[in-house]
């Protein structure tokens, strides 16, 4: 299967009740979190698979690796995983989040996924999801996913050059 783009979101383990949705700044309600069914793989692990699968590169993993972990420490950013798929969740204003998506699981395995992250995201009051994604098969296969989004081309620097990508937004209601 074809991935999404290297950075990607991802998280670990779930903590107490859901908080309630906010109209404002619900970068607090973005704790490390697992989903049921949590993976076998530690999150690190998933992400740095994945990005040694696209790029072939372990400088790349482990720059992915650092920078995925200083947002994290700096609360820039949050991981959230459900079985092995992770998402790197980052707030990108009152109510939208950014996901970047990692992921060792079969495409029908993944829409399961996007759809717990999608119910992840409603739970927390998040009103918009938006991701980048650098493969045209994964957008095929999330349109079958059944949540509604909207995809857009643009294109994004891959660290050596501009590549073409699709910019998917999800309207969480």
């Amino acid at each position: 299967m074809s991935p999404t783009s290297p950075l990607a979101p991802a998280a670990q383990s779930m903590l107490g009740q859901p908080q309630q949705p906010s109209t404002g700044d619900v970068m607090p309600a973005m704790k490390q979190e697992s989903g049921e069914g949590g993976g076998k793989k530690k999150p690190s692990q998933i992400v740095y698979d994945y990005v040694m699968s696209v790029s072939g590169d372990p400088k790349a993993a482990d720059y992915m690796m650092r920078f995925i972990a200083g947002q994290v420490q700096q609360k820039i950013g949050r991981l959230i995983q459900f079985g092995n798929t992770v998402f790197w969740a980052q707030q990108k204003g009152p109510g939208t989040v950014d996901v970047h998506i990692f992921t060792e699981e079969r495409p029908q395995v993944l829409i399961k996924r996007v759809k717990q992250a999608y119910n992840w995201a409603k739970s927390k009051g998040f009103k918009t999801i938006t991701s980048t994604l650098t493969d045209m098969d994964t957008v095929r296969l999330l349109k079958t996913s059944g949540i509604p989004f909207n995809i857009t081309q643009t294109s994004i620097s891959d660290g050596r050059q501009m590549v073409p990508a699709y910019q998917m937004t999800m309207e969480v209601k």
